[in-house]
């Protein structure tokens, strides 16, 4: 059978859906020292594309995210949302480790946020039914959290911030703790969720390699305090093949980046 080929472009739009501007934040350890995790941080995120965040650990990949979320708030500069096209309501967040609810069948996991809105039970469960399909998990639906694998609580946990059918979907290494069999799975269906639902992602991984078989950019953050060494964009056709040349010499370009500040 012939793969179709997407076209080579980036994926987006003329309309940005976020933007941080001169976006500073420090913190304070637990010695009592000001240390500072991000320093003049100038992004432009267009709906619907897909960006991902690659960096040493400590360089302020996750703090950029909760930034994002309004979990925190800069210390110096001003974060945008554009609220006719990502209103905040419609903001979801994936975390690194599983955040479903242990006392909940996985169905109702999936359908907290949209009880929270006040939809009726009927509609809950049937959309929960549906994002379970979507995410390869038809059939278990009545099944606890402690019941499934690592890469099944993380398919669900994607389910569970589909539901509200997010605009902006911040993602912080979802699929770090996952074997690289699971993970390319998660990682191939995470690729056609964005392409039909055309939302807007914010992606982090410690993952090069990820990063460029994902994202429409790839932002190359400097060690602490984190800065934008370079907003790297991919112009390579879908489905993205590891054995490519042209996969390769992007792949060398980045860890090339990141090997400057941490030799």
């Amino acid at each position: 059978m012939k793969m179709k080929i997407t076209p080579n472009k980036i994926v987006g739009s003329d309309r940005i859906a976020l933007s941080f501007n001169d976006v500073g934040k420090g913190y304070t350890s637990d010695s009592g020292t000001q240390v500072a995790a991000l320093q003049n941080i100038n992004l432009q995120i267009d709906h619907g594309q897909f960006v991902t965040l690659v960096g040493a650990t400590g360089c302020g990949k996750t703090t950029l995210l909760n930034l994002a979320a309004g979990i925190d708030t800069p210390a110096i500069g001003a974060i945008s949302l554009a609220e006719d096209i990502c209103p905040k309501r419609d903001v979801a967040y994936v975390f690194q480790h599983y955040t479903l609810l242990p006392w909940l069948k996985v169905e109702h996991n999936v359908a907290f946020g949209l009880k929270m809105r006040g939809i009726s039970r009927k509609q809950r469960i049937n959309a929960s039914g549906d994002l379970l399909e979507q995410v390869g998990l038809k059939g278990y639906e009545k099944a606890w959290p402690h019941e499934l694998s690592g890469g099944m609580r993380q398919r669900a946990a994607i389910a569970q911030a589909l539901a509200i059918n997010p605009k902006l979907l911040l993602m912080d290494e979802p699929f770090g703790a996952l074997d690289s069999s699971t993970r390319r799975d998660l990682q191939t269906m995470l690729g056609n969720l964005h392409r039909d639902r055309k939302m807007t992602i914010l992606f982090v991984t410690h993952s090069i390699d990820e990063a460029l078989i994902l994202g429409d950019r790839v932002i190359v953050f400097s060690e602490q305090p984190g800065r934008i060494l370079e907003d790297h964009k991919i112009f390579l056709p879908r489905p993205r093949m590891r054995s490519d040349d042209a996969f390769t010499r992007q792949l060398l370009h980045i860890y090339g980046l990141l090997a400057e500040t941490h030799p």
